[in-house]
């Protein structure tokens, strides 16, 4: 955080105008074999993130979501003090509805937290969505209106996706989300 943009001679820790949030590890809690190891190993790192921001409270802490999103959103995220942010992953089905997504969403507002749904996906294939290298292709029709159905659920679980930022902790309106969708990095937009 010490690091000098050549640009404009500020340290990384003093650029809130281009850094939202430092993350503490990319799904640290990819496999979940030490689910409270590495939630404490969260909760540590953010607090030397924190530590090097000096105060600062316009940059914030987030974690790096998990692969499911159970994994995620680990309990002893939300009463995390040095964490600001919780990213959630969400690549099986059942993780993409508003049913499963919106407890969540609650548990972080009552923890003063905030959500954002930093990673999510489908198969492109026909095959069950843990298993989804080989198969036969959907219809774009049906591809199509999946991400639809799945970026409507996210919307309707006040839960924002990361690229559009949560400005005073506000959500943005499901039609902000659904012309907003980015997939697999190309937008989309009905």
């Amino acid at each position: 955080m010490a690091h000098v943009n050549p640009h404009n001679a500020k340290p990384w820790s003093q650029s809130p105008e281009y850094i939202f949030a430092f993350g503490t590890q990319n799904e640290a809690m990819d496999g979940n074999e030490y689910p409270d190891v590495l939630a404490d190993w969260q909760c540590k790192i953010a607090g030397a993130i924190k530590g090097n921001l000096q105060g600062r409270s316009d940059i914030l802490v987030s974690t790096g979501g998990g692969s499911y999103l159970a994994t995620s959103a680990q309990g002893p995220y939300f009463s995390c003090a040095a964490l600001d942010v919780i990213a959630i992953h969400a690549y099986g089905l059942a993780d993409l509805t508003k049913e499963a997504l919106k407890p969540y969403a609650e548990k972080a507002q009552k923890s003063g937290k905030k959500l954002i749904m930093q990673e999510w996906g489908m198969c492109y294939y026909d095959t069950p969505n843990n298993s989804c290298p080989t198969g036969n292709a959907l219809s774009t029709l049906t591809r199509d209106n999946d991400i639809k159905k799945y970026a409507d659920s996210i919307g309707l679980a006040d839960i924002p996706p990361s690229e559009l930022g949560c400005p005073q902790g506000r959500f943005p309106s499901r039609k902000r989300v659904r012309r907003s969708v980015r997939f697999f990095g190309m937008s989309v937009a009905w």
